[in-house]
């Protein structure tokens, strides 16, 4: 059993947001990673030339010293790579959130899945021990060697069976993805009426803020929770020159009213 960081010789398959920030972690906690791979020629010189790391963007030259491989891939690209991967590897390891350890059983001895609960942009300064790391093992070498790793990184680490990670990435989908888009919707609809959207940061903080600290349901505030009728058709009057925010606009409202109404 590899009980030792140093003798881990990873490759670091993807040079995306997550890659971006995984791969100095790892380096920084002790471990070595001694390729980093990506389709993209660019994308892999500049992330390993930031890592001071050999970079490829050509699956057949993956330094065949490798004992781990790490895949900081999108989901729908991870098929692919592993069907044109040269042999079957030690260690093998991916990063979704919503695709079962199963898929790797054929490309290495140890499975085992390292998941970040976070959301990763490349150049955002990030405290890596703040991050829930889930992880999900297929053998009990596996779990000690992700354990120890995950706990290297962060703070936060947890053995998460597929189907509760799977759930779990839904509603961070929910939590972050969907509440992003909608801030990009109110800076274009801001823009539109040539308004400043730097005048919603502060709110969008204490939002965010007030969900961590007293739960999002407690913290729900606005004309559709206070069921404010006049308000309502004011707004949607405003937006009727915008059918499509119009539209999701009475969604989302009749979603808070409903939730509420029976609350009540």
């Amino acid at each position: 059993m590899i009980d030792n960081e140093s003798r881990l010789k990873i490759l670091l398959l993807g040079a995306g947001n997550l890659a971006w920030h995984l791969g100095p972690a790892l380096q920084e906690s002790g471990y070595k990673i001694i390729q980093v791979y990506s389709r993209s020629q660019k994308s892999a010189g500049i992330l390993g030339e930031m890592m001071d790391t050999p970079y490829t963007s050509d699956l057949e030259d993956l330094n065949p010293e490798a004992n781990m491989i790490i895949m900081a891939l999108a989901d729908d690209a991870m098929e692919s790579v592993l069907n044109k991967l040269p042999g079957k590897y030690q260690y093998i390891v991916h990063t979704a959130g919503s695709i079962s350890n199963e898929i790797l059983r054929d490309h290495g001895d140890h499975q085992g899945v390292l998941y970040p609960l976070m959301t990763l942009t490349k150049g955002q300064a990030l405290d890596m021990k703040t991050v829930p790391f889930l992880l999900e093992s297929s053998d009990a070498e596996m779990r000690q060697l992700l354990g120890d790793m995950a706990g290297r990184l962060s703070d936060h680490v947890y053995h998460i069976p597929f189907e509760e990670r799977q759930k779990i990435h839904l509603a961070a989908v929910i939590a972050t993805n969907f509440s992003n888009h909608m801030y990009y919707l109110a800076e274009e609809f801001m823009e539109e009426e040539g308004l400043d959207f730097g005048m919603l940061k502060s709110i969008i903080r204490e939002t965010a803020e007030k969900a961590g600290n007293i739960s999002p349901g407690k913290a729900q505030t606005g004309p559709a929770r206070r069921n404010e009728h006049k308000v309502l058709e004011l707004h949607l009057e405003l937006l009727k020159g915008n059918p499509g925010l119009q539209k999701m606009y009475k969604f989302v409202s009749d979603s808070i009213r409903s939730k509420y109404s029976s609350k009540e």
